[in-house]
């Protein structure tokens, strides 16, 4: 296992709504990674598997703009 803190912050999607990428735990090449992320509504702090998440909208690259 292989912690890994983002230099910039990532903005995702949850099950529970939006939350800030804390860090990201890698499991492995056939696992999914797991994800430290802090609500942005509650301030709970959760951990999400990668197939649980999706990158909130943001315009860096036009990675998910609305058109």
């Amino acid at each position: 296992m292989i912690p890994l803190e983002p230099r910039d912050a990532m903005e995702v999607e949850t099950p529970h709504g939006k939350g800030i990428v804390i860090y990201i735990t890698i499991m492995g090449s056939f696992q999914n990674d797991i994800w430290c992320v802090a609500n942005k509504q509650d301030g709970q702090i959760r951990h999400y598997q990668t197939i649980q998440l999706k990158l909130a909208e943001t315009g860096v690259l036009g990675v998910n703009e609305k058109k």
